[in-house]
């Protein structure tokens, strides 16, 4: 962060000792971002001293500004921008520094009036400062979508940190699982820890959200940033007549639907996941009588789930439709709890399950007895 501290103000002055006033001293902190300040006499004859600041259009960048006066003797702080009433009063130290953002095309904006509470003694204002100029890029991911990449430059415009936001410009809820990974980066961290960071987002009634805050590491040293992002929306749960729904564990669903396929009874199943957790899906239909799973011919398939994700298993179907069928399957799951953040893409098995359904149709030729 940029740092510096203002010539300090004091009753010592020799040009303060006659008039206890003098002219704006000003000193340029970035292209176009200028800090002012003097001492003048108040229309009751008080000592003032102004602190203002202005933000060049032409040059300027969005800067945040903080200002404070903790080292100063025998003045308050009357003034803050945006507040009309006396703040501090009592010991200078108390006053919290301001912060203030900067925008480009700020001409001479008012940030500190400080007052000096007896003029018979000594006093002294010490202001220190620091600030941070902003550098911002966006990138459409969908029509609906972008995303914002805000580098946060020092003084000298040196790059300290990278900030990314998502930004919503549709109000229509969905819930959004994105995963953005740093780790062929050098030089360069997440505020969190590590280099990988998983956010999820349900964007209804949300405007923007930050998805990751980076820093650097070492500013004397060379940095690279390389980054790769991937993100994920949550299908609609069908819904139909044909449809059963079994919860296997909390936001966790296997959705079963009657269909037809190849002019035979199949059954086809599907994972909704609605939680942060990856998902590994097992399921056996060795127990299944005159049936077979429609991708392979073996009797057992597995399928990967990630969080929030509505995922396809397998269909079940029919091998003679002129022989009484029996639909047993089992199935095993583990989950694996991956948080919001993760380092270097750990997780942890959570917990594990176990099911079956039984569907059982002696009479091939009354499908009605079928039961589902």
């Amino acid at each position: 962060m940029a740092t510096g501290v203002s010539t300090v103000w004091s009753s010592h002055d020799s040009s303060l000792l006659q008039s206890h006033t003098s002219p704006y001293r000003s000193q340029v902190l970035a292209p176009g971002l200028v800090l002012y300040s003097n001492v003048q006499l108040s229309l009751n004859d008080n000592i003032e001293i102004r602190y203002e600041i202005s933000n060049d259009s032409e040059h300027g960048r969005e800067t945040d500004f903080n200002i404070n006066f903790s080292g100063s003797e025998n003045v308050i702080l009357c003034f803050e921008q945006g507040k009309d009433e006396r703040v501090g009063e009592g010991q200078i130290g108390r006053i919290k520094p301001i912060r203030k953002t900067i925008k480009p095309g700020t001409e001479r904006l008012l940030i500190g009036l400080l007052e000096v509470v007896d003029d018979r003694n000594p006093w002294t204002v010490e202001a220190k400062y620091t600030w941070v100029e902003k550098r911002m890029v966006e990138k459409n991911l969908t029509q609906n979508m972008s995303m914002k990449i805000i580098d946060r430059l020092l003084q000298g415009r040196t790059l300290a940190a990278i900030e990314y936001l998502l930004v919503f410009r549709s109000p229509e809820p969905s819930k959004i699982v994105f995963d953005i990974d740093f780790s062929k980066s050098s030089n360069i961290e997440l505020k969190s820890g590590g280099l990988k960071k998983r956010t999820l987002i349900d964007s209804d009634n949300v405007e923007h959200i930050q998805i990751a805050y980076l820093q650097v590491l070492d500013l004397q040293k060379p940095w690279d940033l390389k980054c790769s992002y991937e993100w994920r929306e949550e299908v609609s749960k069908p819904h139909g007549s044909f449809a059963d729904e079994s919860v296997l564990s909390p936001n966790v669903v296997l959705i079963t639907s009657r269909v037809e396929e190849a002019n035979v009874d199949a059954f086809r199943y599907e994972i909704v996941s609605s939680k942060n957790n990856d998902i590994d899906f097992l399921f056996d239909c060795s127990q299944c009588e005159n049936m077979r799973l429609m991708s392979t011919c073996d009797l057992c398939t597995g399928v990967s789930v990630k969080a929030w994700e509505h995922k396809y298993v397998d269909t079940i179907m029919v091998v003679d439709p002129k022989k009484s069928w029996k639909l047993k399957p089992k199935f095993s799951w583990n989950e694996f709890d991956l948080k919001q953040t993760w380092v270097f893409g750990k997780s942890t098995a959570l917990s594990c399950g176990n099911d079956s359904t039984d569907l059982t149709m002696s009479d091939p030729a009354s499908k009605v007895n079928g039961k589902f």
